[in-house]
């Protein structure tokens, strides 16, 4: 489970009345089995969903959850890994975490709901979770897609914020070792970066499929009228079937979108390309070999389509060089590619060649 799928089971057990706690990694250390945002709801039936990592990370977080359902009351609590004594997992990992546990956040209901509706929205925003430390933790929890909201509140933060934004990724700021301070947990959402593969073949589908569950809002476009059909691509969130140039064409391309060119033949990849090579689109990448690469490349900038510039950003070969052979093991290997330019890992399918 992601870190919005166990928000959404949050909210699924507050309808019902069920009781829970939802418990979150907001600070890690060093080697930890889960990083900042890892969260997980355990409930009082021994039900655990999502993850913080297992071992006795997890156990220690299970027992303080059922002492809070009892109490009420929320906490912070640290925890080094680097000591064995008892437990009997052997997990020494070195590193420390920090846990968030949160009995009951029906007061937060309304801004999970709005953190976990931006993944199909159009504007990226941030939960912000206060923790007041004095006696006891409270918390208090807000969602926000104003970069000004948080700007006017926090101007000593606004770096954190945009970082964690850009990079998609929870932080904790604050001065943790001053226990009266008051820290935010700031845990962005971005809308899912849309998907345009242009092909529905056996590559394209596969990359459809593989690419839906890594969150990629997937569009597959293709003329055959037997490929795109929701009965061959059920996994996708968009069937579209006619000319493929002019479909692309039509679409509204936007800044976090990416384009794979799988279609049947190097006439169809070329004039794909030439729909979308001018486009704001993240990443364009292209099925092929180096050869066929410059060839597309040389008829595009002779025929004024694209300049040279333009051209140096489209990705082709596409996909990293894990040894592909199969369908399955091509789509793995363009899906990890989408994935590692998404989390602006610089690999490259030159830069990933392994030795038999």
């Amino acid at each position: 489970m992601t870190f919005l799928d166990v928000y959404r089971k949050s909210i699924d057990l507050m309808s019902a009345g069920q009781p829970f706690v939802l418990a979150t990694v907001v600070r890690s250390l060093g080697s930890t089995p889960q990083k900042v945002g890892a969260n997980a709801i355990f409930e009082p039936n021994g039900k655990v969903h999502g993850t913080l990592g297992g071992g006795c990370l997890e156990a220690e977080a299970r027992r303080r959850a059922l002492d809070a359902l009892d109490s009420g009351h929320a906490s912070l609590f640290h925890l080094k890994l680097d000591d064995i004594s008892g437990w009997d997992d052997g997990l020494i990992c070195g590193g420390q975490a920090t846990i968030l546990i949160l009995p009951q956040p029906i007061a937060q209901r309304q801004a999970i709901k709005q953190l976990v509706a931006a993944e199909h929205g159009i504007a990226s925003g941030v939960l912000v979770t206060r923790i007041t430390r004095s006696e006891s933790i409270t918390t208090q929890c807000e969602w926000m897609d104003d970069p000004d909201h948080w700007i006017n509140l926090w101007p000593q933060h606004a770096d954190a914020f945009d970082l964690a934004v850009q990079n998609e990724k929870a932080t904790l700021v604050g001065n943790i070792s001053k226990a009266d301070s008051e820290l935010l947990f700031i845990e962005p959402c971005c809308p899912k970066p849309e998907l345009l593969i242009a092909g529905a073949g056996h590559v394209g589908k596969a990359v459809g499929k593989l690419a839906a569950m890594m969150g990629f809002q997937t569009v597959i476009v293709d003329d055959r009228p037997e490929f795109a059909s929701r009965e061959n691509l059920p996994d996708a969130d968009e069937v579209v079937c006619g000319n493929i140039p002019q479909s692309i064409e039509d679409r509204k391309i936007k800044n976090n979108t990416f384009i794979v060119i799988v279609t049947r033949g190097h006439q169809h990849d070329g004039a794909s390309l030439a729909a979308c090579v001018n486009s704001p689109a993240s990443f364009i990448g292209m099925i092929g070999s180096r050869r066929k690469s410059m060839l597309i490349r040389k008829r595009l900038l002779e025929k004024g389509i694209a300049s040279k510039e333009v051209l140096d950003r489209i990705v082709c070969p596409i996909g990293l060089d894990i040894g592909s052979v199969s369908v399955n093991e091509i789509a793995l290997s363009i899906v990890s590619q989408l994935v590692a330019f998404r989390r602006k890992r610089s690999l490259d399918a030159a830069s990933m060649t392994y030795s038999k």
